[in-house]
């Protein structure tokens, strides 16, 4: 945790006592900022991921989401079974991959096709969410970011629309992109925004206190020699 500059006015004999005692508080205040500076993220909690059709599943896995796992998930599917995607999390991020693609098999789903994938903290181990950034990048063509949607525990992300082809046929490009880490345009990747983080305090430690008590015995015995 960062903080500005600190001014220190030294006044008469009380120069030694006032430095001290605001070097205390500083160093107080910065042995217990540090649990408050961290942020929230999926590693180490449970995340139910699913790919429905609508509100059905039609596969569902829960992981305990880790940053050092890429994917978390490998080989979720949809009903044909070889339209496989691979989910990551990691940090604050959702990464879809269509990894299907890589073997020939393509897909595309019409505007009423309601395919995609419903994101859920069921054991409610996480903040709330409070908004979606949603990367396009390397998304497969036609997706549409305004279909994903989300409430405090749940993001619903619909490829309605959307297409991915290994060749282009007719108006519909391939997507094959060399730009891309995948080698396709075949990636969809969220960026949550957690609210409602507030780590518990830390204890101080006990020096911190001994430091802070022994200003207060100072205080009270110059007040004493002024009397």
């Amino acid at each position: 945790m960062g903080y500005g500059a600190m001014s220190v006015t030294k006044k008469k004999n009380r120069g030694f006592t006032k430095a001290a005692l605001t070097s205390a508080i500083l160093c107080a205040t910065t042995w217990s900022g540090g649990a408050a500076a961290a942020s929230a993220g999926f590693d180490g909690k449970d995340i139910t991921s699913s790919f429905v059709y609508g509100t059905i599943p039609l596969d569902t896995v829960t992981v305990t989401a880790s940053d050092a796992v890429n994917p978390d998930v490998d080989d979720l599917y949809s009903i044909s079974g070889d339209r496989i995607w691979d989910v990551d999390y990691a940090g604050n991020t959702i990464t879809m991959t269509y990894d299907s693609i890589n073997d020939g098999h393509e897909y595309m789903y019409g505007s009423s096709e309601h395919f995609g994938f419903h994101f859920e903290d069921t054991a409610n181990n996480l903040p709330d969410i409070l908004g979606i950034t949603v990367d396009t990048t390397f998304a497969p063509h036609m997706f549409m970011p305004g279909l994903v949607s989300f409430d405090a525990n749940n993001i619903w992300v619909d490829l309605a629309g959307s297409m991915c082809h290994a060749m282009a046929m007719g108006s519909m490009p391939s997507c094959m992109n060399g730009a891309s880490p995948t080698g396709w345009n075949n990636q969809i990747g969220l960026s949550v925004d957690f609210g409602g983080h507030h780590a518990p305090p830390v204890p101080l430690p006990a020096a911190a206190w001994l430091m802070l008590s022994g200003m207060g015995v100072l205080g009270f015995m110059r007040r004493r020699r002024t009397a």
